[in-house]
């Protein structure tokens, strides 16, 4: 049988970190209840626009597990509706995305391509 962080991993990477504010905290208390570490929870929030690494982690820090609170079920619910099943792993975002970097124009005598 699968490692539960993994599973709860694969279910965190089918729902989109482009949700509203309350939602993503939201993915991410559930995260946090399912037992993935921050860096999970860092590697999918970078791949929305509005990410904020400070944001983020003060975010995290935030989250306290309490009885009756948001649990891993959660996260579970969340992914499915976004079409996750089990056993369909989705894997997580290759690189992270580059934020804030200026494009770059080619060196004089290179083309755009070199």
């Amino acid at each position: 049988m699968r490692d539960k962080t993994n599973r709860a991993r694969d279910a965190l990477n089918w729902i989109p970190a482009d949700l509203p504010r309350d939602d993503w905290v939201k993915a991410g208390m559930a995260a946090h209840a399912a037992g993935l570490a921050f860096s999970d929870f860092d590697t999918w929030s970078v791949t929305a626009d509005s990410y904020d690494a400070k944001a983020c982690k003060a975010t995290w820090r935030s989250f306290k597990s309490t009885p009756g609170g948001v649990g891993a079920g959660t996260l579970f619910g969340m992914a499915r509706d976004h079409g996750w099943t089990e056993g369909n792993p989705r894997a997580a975002p290759a690189q992270p995305k580059r934020l804030n970097e200026p494009s770059r124009k080619p060196a004089l005598g290179m083309s755009a391509a070199e």
